[in-house]
């Protein structure tokens, strides 16, 4: 069953609009997200098509929530995937 949010239980298969839904985040930063994000879990293979058990994501969602927020290394440089947006606060 392909679930989301309201259908989700341990046991369901996400594809990436699923979990993208999931997330309350859009395929585009979820794309940027399994990019940036090492810790993300990956996804199980049907044929070409990603598919995420909904417990493997839960799982991730739980343990990222126990990590304190750390601030940005400042001795790293900021790496961005996408060209940079224009600033909002400019005219």
């Amino acid at each position: 069953m392909i679930g989301h949010t309201n259908q989700c239980n341990r046991h369901c298969i996400l594809d990436i609009d699923g979990l993208a839904t999931m997330l309350g985040i859009s395929e585009s930063h979820l794309a940027d997200e399994r990019r940036e994000n090492p810790e993300f879990p990956a996804p199980r293979y049907i044929g070409r098509i990603p598919r995420w058990i909904c417990g493997t994501v839960l799982t991730y969602i739980a343990a990222a929530a126990d990590q304190p927020d750390t601030p940005p290394n400042p001795t790293q440089p900021t790496v961005r995937s996408s060209p940079s947006r224009k600033d909002p606060r400019r005219v």
